[in-house]
């Protein structure tokens, strides 16, 4: 077992999405036997932007606290190479399977590998109900490279937790 306080690198996990359904709230919602998949194995440089905005409060010009004032989209920059092109969730939505409310959305968890906490540990983040952005793709002697960007409505993780995988 690696040690405990072992610092994180990449993302070393897989991805997963499944087909979103209505509108977008606070929960993962899906329609009955909604389509699904894995992705496959993130490659390195995986990225995701931050989505809270905070205002500093001043009391007499000094600084006091902090509050939430609002959110934006989360963008979710992913890179992984093409195996089993169904599995790509980018192909799902340009063949209409994806029914957001009014453009094809879906779900995504990346499940990370957390050895250092135990054979069966792992660290979940789920984005919820994201559309695609950018999918270029580069052919490559190692494999085909697909480096999507995904915009989502709202993320939840790090956490303990999985839903798809």
């Amino acid at each position: 077992m690696a040690n405990a306080h072992e610092v994180r690198v990449f993302a070393e996990g897989a991805l997963r999405w499944i087909v979103a359904s209505g509108s977008a709230t606070t929960a993962m919602t899906t329609a009955s036997a909604a389509q699904s998949a894995l992705v496959g194995f993130v490659q390195a440089g995986t990225q995701q932007t931050s989505a809270q905005t905070v205002a500093m409060i001043k009391e007499r010009g000094v600084p006091h606290h902090q509050k939430f004032v609002g959110s934006e989209a989360v963008q979710l920059q992913i890179k992984f190479l093409q195996a089993v092109t169904a599995n790509d969730a980018a192909l799902a939505m340009a063949t209409g399977a994806g029914n957001g409310a009014s453009v094809p959305m879906v779900h995504m968890e990346l499940k990370s590998n957390a050895v250092e906490l135990g054979a069966t540990s792992a660290i979940y983040r789920q984005y919820l109900f994201g559309t695609l952005i950018d999918n270029p793709w580069t052919e490559g002697e190692q494999g085909n490279e697909c480096a999507q960007t995904w915009q989502f409505v709202r993320m939840v993780g790090p956490t303990a937790s999985g839903f798809l995988g």
